[in-house]
């Protein structure tokens, strides 16, 4: 799927964040990368896929959250040896500093020839928290700098959270959208 858009871009996956159908996405859109990054409230779960999933990590990954202790419950897997940063956000973040969060942490990261991801988990909770133009302003501004970077970004969305004229209008912003289920993609 990556390569219909040559592996820089936007991709919407239309599934339910911790399934097989979205950490089998997660794996097509990451394992090529030298550089991932996400943005998740479950950091957890990200780790755990990274290191069970991937045969090996990107080169180097970045996880932004809210999570005050996002590690706190894995023990099984030595992040002390994994090419992995952490950014803590405020909870009260505003839209704007967490693009420029996104946008900066690329920057340090990103080499003339490094093959970047960024896997946006919160898209579902950028619509509850926020009406659904202030959300497609953010996107559409965060999707044009990222494709400066030449990035290929992933973002997951609950199609069963979110109104389908929501979806609808949401469409519009990617260069693919796909339905992610099992080991299966379909695009929209």
């Amino acid at each position: 799927m990556a390569d219909r858009i040559d592996r820089v871009g936007n991709i919407l996956i239309l599934s339910p964040l911790e399934t097989a159908g979205a950490d089998n996405a997660r794996v097509h859109f990451t394992s090529p990368a030298d550089v991932a990054v996400f943005v998740t409230n479950n950091p957890a779960e990200r780790v755990r896929f990274l290191d069970n999933a991937l045969q090996s990590w990107p080169a180097w990954t970045t996880i932004l959250t809210t999570k005050a202790q996002p590690f706190a419950d894995v023990t099984d897997i030595d992040l002390e040896a994994a090419p992995l940063d952490i950014a803590i956000l405020d909870k009260g973040v505003s839209m704007t500093e967490l693009g420029e969060t996104l946008v900066r942490v690329l920057d340090e990261q990103q080499t003339s020839n490094s093959r970047l991801t960024v896997g946006f988990d919160i898209l579902s909770e950028l619509l509850r928290l926020f009406d659904t133009e202030t959300a497609f302003k953010f996107v559409h501004v965060l999707n044009s700098r990222l494709a400066n970077m030449d990035a290929l970004t992933h973002y997951y969305l609950n199609p069963n959270a979110q109104p389908e004229s929501e979806i609808n209008v949401l469409k519009e912003l990617f260069d693919l959208q796909i339905r992610a289920k099992g080991s299966r993609f379909r695009t929209v």
